[in-house]
């Protein structure tokens, strides 16, 4: 498809990710050409999710290369006189992720097989001992195959003794738990288990506990169903993101879940973080003085901004010492700070305010909760905007990359050169930082983040729903570099039933591999020594490569934009607040992603429908003209007329209570004349005939009502409605106004805005009171100001 592109674009955007992906869809909503091309064979760039197999895959084309190459470029017939030519760097090893390590925590299935062979036969030499020794002696004096026979119809008798003794023990444990303990201790039928009775029950409750044993290959089998992400993200309830996907309705090509409860480490123990109103109310970690000091806090809190005095003396101290000097408990201190404000220990105490203000107001948008999930993974919502992109035009191209940037005279960037040799011509590039060379960046850091991506075959807090979990561990050294721990759920549609897809990201620091800078919290979650604890069945670790406060070179055209890749940030509220910010300065006075027409709005009229016949007349004309006929006879001139506009190709038609063919050249208008619609032009009039037929021959009779004004009505696209006047009202004598004797008289009037005015030209006049009739048993008296009933 590449050897197949237009030549000329607005803009080549390269790299499939979020930013790029919201830019690309802005761009071409609002019209401009955009091709968005992506060197890999997927979409989403560094913000992708992959099953099991390709994840794996990823993981060799991300410490190797794509086999991209530079074609033979001939300089003299693709660049024009002045231009230069600047070539791209088209690897990627070490350009992004590094430290790259995965591998699986359970056994191979043949391995697991072997051992359950052993224990069968382990399992069968007991059953044979259990046997009567006189009948395995007797087995031993006769022939072999009669002795097998023997020692098979023994075993059977015992297993089936076995399985019956196991049986009477279920149901003794299902009266148990069924019935209350008063009728166990008074029921007579009810027996107690033997000390090897109950061990067995003992085992059998154990071994439900436990969780499905899972094998490499089981694994492997059910690839498809994982959705493991490069660069994890939530969305805020009330946050930007949110609100972009509702205002340009790219939200129907998304659906999401909720965080369902965010969990902290205190006193060494898991417990879940009370964050709504109903959460610390009914929480059972916190004592009923907390509880105020909570409510307090976070009432504050969510109107910060009308109460300066009380935090402006610690606005550019830490939030942490704000915090204690409110007099809160610890366990408060720690929930506001690294659940709720999920901030450090050096963040000041505006940021702290502000982030708790943020997660406050998206409480209860959504349900109980702040956060949101986008199911099957974040790498769907970069597609997501690409296919609003594709929608409004934009033409996409995988594993397809720029080989070179072409630059003008002036410093400005005039096209690029794919990798297939072929020029395009664009006004602008947008990039992501991983295809642009070293010397057309500038930025503030370069830094790392420190990912884990772990499956296990259980919750690390399990209840009886699945649950969304977040975790927001602090460091443990300094506080500077806490770990961001989400578990997702099958629900999440992120792994199988039965297991758990968990991501750790913490900001890297030096050369320390990932696998020991998440070793401490991994150690805290998963334990195979703990029978409580998860186990880790597959884990993967990488560092990914990200800038901060990233910008073009000093060299760099102008109309070339670079972006970042993602951080250790868990929201994507910056993202949004970028993009917005590079959208305005390419397209100053468009609207950012306006919510596209709704497809049931679009009328779409074929050109047999747009055109009237030739001789032929619509089959309501006859009725609506035999109709006015009787109506001026009989009740005067109508008060309303109808119009109709049909848009076609050349012409815009005329339609007033009868029919008018269509001609080929425009319509010129004219009042009072004739209307003659021929092939080079045509007349529209009132009170006078039409002839538009392209020979002359067909006449209709199209005339508007003495005094009232001609509208030509249009439909354009994109659709739009024109109405122009063309003839002007002419005065009308009002009709003769009747009024019934001492009834008031108003005068209504709409107008525009439409407002409604009412009134009184005449008073109403008084008018006697109707005659009284009275009941022939009851007569009403008034004596002295008092109301009596008389019986008659």
């Amino acid at each position: 498809m590449a050897d197949d592109l237009p030549s000329d674009f607005d803009v080549v955007v390269l790299g499939t990710g979020l930013p790029e992906s919201i830019l690309a869809a802005a761009l071409s909503r609002v019209g401009q050409k955009v091709l968005h091309i992506d060197r890999n064979e997927y979409y989403s760039g560094q913000w992708a999710s992959f099953n099991l197999e390709n994840i794996t895959k990823w993981t060799k084309e991300a410490m190797g290369e794509l086999g991209l190459e530079h074609p033979t470029i001939e300089e003299d017939v693709l660049l024009q006189p002045g231009e230069t030519l600047s070539r791209l760097d088209l690897s990627v090893k070490g350009k992004t992720y590094f430290n790259i390590a995965s591998e699986y925590h359970v056994s191979n299935e043949e391995e697991v097989l072997d051992k359950t062979d052993i224990a069968k036969e382990c399992r069968s030499d007991d059953k044979m001992d259990k046997l009567n020794p006189d009948q395995v002696e007797e087995n031993k004096d006769d022939n072999d195959s009669e002795s097998n026979k023997d020692t098979l119809e023994a075993s059977e008798e015992a297993q089936s003794e076995e399985t019956k003794s196991n049986t009477e023990t279920e149901a003794i444990l299902e009266d148990k738990e069924t019935k209350p303990m008063s009728e166990h201790k008074t029921d007579e039928t009810f027996k107690k288990p033997s000390s090897s009775e109950d061990s067995v029950v003992k085992a059998e409750v154990t071994e439900s506990k436990k969780p499905e044993t899972w094998t490499a290959s089981k694994l492997k089998k059910d690839w498809r169903r994982f959705n493991l992400d490069l660069a994890p993200r939530l969305l805020y309830c009330a946050g930007s993101m949110v609100e972009l996907l509702i205002s340009s309705d790219i939200a129907k090509y998304c659906e999401f879940r909720t965080v369902t409860r965010v969990l902290t480490f205190l006193n060494d123990k898991l417990e879940k973080v009370p964050c709504s109103r109903a959460d610390v109310f009914s929480s059972k970690d916190v004592s009923m003085l907390e509880k105020r000091m909570l409510m307090k806090l976070l009432t504050f809190c969510a109107d910060y901004t009308n109460h300066e005095h009380q935090y402006q003396d610690f606005a550019d101290k830490p939030f942490k010492e704000f915090l204690k000097s409110q007099k809160l408990t610890n366990n408060i201190c720690h929930y506001v700070q690294h659940s709720i404000a999920m901030a450090t220990d050096t963040m000041t105490t505006m940021e702290g305010l502000a982030r708790t203000k943020k997660f406050l107001h998206s409480l209860g948008r959504y349900g109980n909760t702040a956060f949101l999930w986008p199911l099957y993974g974040s790498g769907e919502l970069p597609q997501s905007f690409c296919r609003m992109c594709a929608v409004f035009g934009g033409v996409y191209c995988l594993r397809t990359a720029v080989s070179a940037v072409i630059c003008g005279a002036d410093n400005k960037c005039k096209g690029v050169v794919l990798t297939n040799g072929q020029r395009i011509n664009c006004r602008y590039v947008i990039m992501e930082s991983s295809y642009a060379d070293a010397e057309d960046m500038t930025y503030r850091a370069k830094r790392h983040v420190n990912r884990g991506i772990f499956i296990t075959d259980r919750s690390v807090l399990p209840t009886e729903d699945q649950q969304l979990s977040l975790m927001f561990l602090p460091d443990p050294d300094n506080g500077v570099r806490p770990t961001a721990v989400l578990e997702l759920p099958p629900s999440s549609m992120t792994c199988p039933q039965g297991l758990h897809a968990v991501h750790m990201t913490r900001p890297g620091t030096g050369d320390v591999h990932p696998r020991e800078d998440l070793k401490i919290v991994k150690e805290k979650l998963f334990d195979p020594a703990d029978d409580d604890k998860p186990n880790i069945l597959w884990s993967m670790y990488f560092s990914q490569t990200y800038y901060e406060d990233l910008k073009r070179g000093e060299s760099t055209p102008d109309n070339i934009i670079v972006l970042p890749g993602p951080g250790p940030e868990i929201d994507l509220n910056d993202v949004v607040t970028q993009t917005r910010q590079i959208f305005v300065d390419i397209m100053p006075g468009e609207e950012f992603l306006p919510r596209p027409p709704n497809p049931e709005d679009i009328i779409y009229v074929d050109e047999n429908e747009a055109t009237v016949g030739e001789n032929k007349q619509s089959e309501f004309a006859g009725e609506e003209s035999e109709t006015n006929k009787t109506g001026d006879q009989s009740e005067g001139v109508k008060d309303t007329e109808e119009v109709t506009a049909i848009q076609s190709d050349e012409s815009t038609p005329i339609k007033t209570d009868s029919t008018v063919d269509q001609s080929d050249e425009s319509t010129p208008i004219k009042t009072d004349s004739t209307v003659d619609q021929s092939d080079e032009s045509s007349t529209i009039t009132a009170d006078s005939a039409v002839d538009q037929s392209n020979d002359g021959e067909n006449k209709q009779d199209i005339s508007s009502e003495a005094g009232l004004p001609l509208y030509l009505v249009s439909v354009r696209d994109p659709p739009t409605l024109s109405v122009s006047v063309l003839t002007p009202p002419t005065p009308r004598p009002p009709p003769p106004l009747t009024l019934s004797a001492g009834l008031p008289l108003y005068l209504v009037s709409v107008r525009d805005p439409p407002t409604l005015s009412v009134s009184v030209l005449t008073p109403p006049t008084p008018r006697p009171p109707p005659p009284l009739t009275l009941s022939v048993s009851v007569l009403t008296l008034v004596v002295f100001g008092r109301l009596d009933f008389l019986c008659i």
